[in-house]
């Protein structure tokens, strides 16, 4: 199983340099899992960027996946995550929803790197800090 961070559903829909490193990972949905939170981030952030039909289409595509509500479990969990490995509340969730469903986070936010079962994607340019 694979929860793809809300950067690399973007990055698809909007045809970045990440594009293709995510595309293997969507193209599977039934090996896919999303956040509720994935469908908020990317819905706010296409929407905002190229109109409502482009949001729709995006969430009609992401709901192919299997979407995991933010539900007490998911809260509860998010919360000790958030305190043992410093993650804002949106990380804590995403992350929380991928280990309860013992997915592996894949993601180009730097704020995952080096935790378990995460597969970091980098952007295409950047340094590594080694």
């Amino acid at each position: 199983m694979h929860l793809v961070d809300s950067v690399g559903w973007l990055a698809f829909f909007m045809n970045d340099a990440l594009a293709d490193a995510y595309e293997p990972y969507l193209v599977t949905p039934d090996t896919l899992i999303a956040s509720a939170l994935n469908v908020y981030e990317v819905c706010r952030r296409v929407e905002h960027a190229t109109g409502r039909k482009a949001a729709a289409e995006a969430i009609a595509q992401m709901q192919k996946a299997t979407v995991i509500a933010v539900d007490d479990q998911v809260a509860t969990a998010a919360a000790s995550l958030s305190i043992t490995h410093h993650l804002a509340m949106a990380d804590a969730i995403i992350y929380a929803t991928a280990q309860l469903h013992h997915a592996t986070l894949i993601t180009s936010d730097v704020h995952f790197t080096g935790l378990p079962d995460v597969n970091y994607i980098p952007h295409p340019g950047m340094r590594s800090s080694s």
